[in-house]
């Protein structure tokens, strides 16, 4: 019995020991650099005035083209927001709990349903609109309200990171703080949309709204990005990277798409985003598997395939190229290749055997590759 123990120990070792060797060989790919990094000065102002146009144009379109029925329920719901529901106080002791004693939801919840009542507000106000469809202004002061005060927040990182990015053992952000985690990232995002439909509505309020979105997007998220390598990014070395990177990359990209008018600062983000999302694909094994687990693809190949949306904005036409990168679609191809049935998957690392993809990011690995090998996709 001792033997057998022994044997099957040893072939566990083994088995794990291959498996380490063919898929945590750091693969050095440039799969982004080799074919972008050349082209990004090519971007013209022009070009990305265009795209934020469209993207402006065809938000709304998307929100006005729903079921009456569904609009009325979202105008519903910015009623219920605006009349019974306020931004809720994130206090310096609540962000303290996690290095307190680990809770890093109390204040992180509240982040939440900041961002919630702010984007229902925004729902509310481009779907509450006369027959010319001009929307009415009934919510504005109260989505200005809510992004005033994201501005005036001495940091976007989520508790349990902050410390460690901003190299102290202090749990509260130090002035001049420009750390840059998850969190960070998705606030970066939701303001520069929050922007990108609300700009003219900001402008008659008050001209500095778009000038301070614009200030603190360019100081924590673009210039921090820029003055430093966070681990996150990979840009010290070959090391494999997690999904931060990616997450973040293509958060930070996002909204340098939606908000940027400064071509050189413009160029140097997506150039440096392009460079680190490539050491995120080298870490990756040749059949495109997420270590982490199928619970963590949501964000690693889910998160990448916005990465690829916002490329085939800024060069169009990159959507051939993506479509003949092999691992590419492997990646998206995890998604079903560990899906058992219903709402199950093959669970390991730290991965729930129960999961809910959204269905968006499927639909969008099925259109980049025409739909082949991903037959979830309606």
């Amino acid at each position: 019995m001792i033997k057998y123990n022994l044997l099957l120990l040893l072939l566990v070792v083994l088995t794990t020991t291959i498996i380490f060797l063919v898929n945590g060989k750091f693969h050095d790919r440039k799969i982004f650099v080799s074919k972008y990094a050349s082209k990004t000065k090519s971007v013209t102002l022009n070009h990305l005035e265009t795209i934020q146009k469209q993207l402006h144009e065809k938000a709304i379109h998307s929100l006005r083209s729903l079921p009456s029925d569904v609009q009325s329920e979202l105008v519903k719901a910015a009623e219920v927001a605006f009349t019974s529901e306020k931004y809720p106080v994130k206090t310096a002791i609540e962000y303290l709990e996690f290095s307190r004693n680990g809770n890093r939801k109390h204040y992180e919840n509240k982040v939440t349903a900041h961002q919630q009542r702010i984007n229902t507000l925004v729902v509310g106000n481009l779907l509450d609109h006369s027959a010319n469809h001009t929307s009415s202004n009934k919510y504005v002061d109260e989505i200005v309200n809510g992004i005033w005060s994201l501005m005036e927040e001495s940091t976007w990182c989520w508790p349990a990171h902050l410390s460690g990015l901003q190299g102290s053992h202090d749990h509260l952000a130090a002035p001049g703080h420009l750390a840059i985690d998850l969190g960070a990232g998705e606030i970066a995002k939701f303001v520069a949309w929050v922007r990108l439909l609300m700009a003219e509505k900001f402008d008659h309020v008050s001209k500095a709204i778009n000038r301070r979105i614009d200030h603190e997007l360019r100081q924590r998220i673009f210039e921090g990005f820029l003055k430093t390598n966070y681990g996150w990014e990979g840009m010290g070395g070959h090391h494999s990277v997690n999904n931060w990177n990616i997450w973040v990359n293509g958060n930070i990209l996002k909204a340098a798409l939606l908000t940027l008018k400064d071509m050189t600062l413009f160029d140097a983000v997506l150039n440096k985003t392009l460079y680190s999302t490539d050491y995120f694909l080298d870490g990756y094994g040749e059949d495109g598997g997420c270590d982490e687990g199928p619970a963590y693809w949501r964000h690693a190949g889910g998160r990448l395939i916005e990465y690829l949306e916002a490329l085939e904005h800024i060069f169009p036409g990159a959507k051939q190229y993506f479509s003949g990168v092999k691992l590419l679609k492997l990646i998206g191809e995890y998604s079903y290749k560990m899906h058992i049935q219903d709402h199950w998957f093959v669970n390991f690392a730290d991965s729930n055997p129960m999961l809910t993809y959204p269905p968006s990011l499927i639909a969008m690995y099925g259109k980049l590759f025409n739909g082949k090998g991903l037959p979830f996709v309606a």
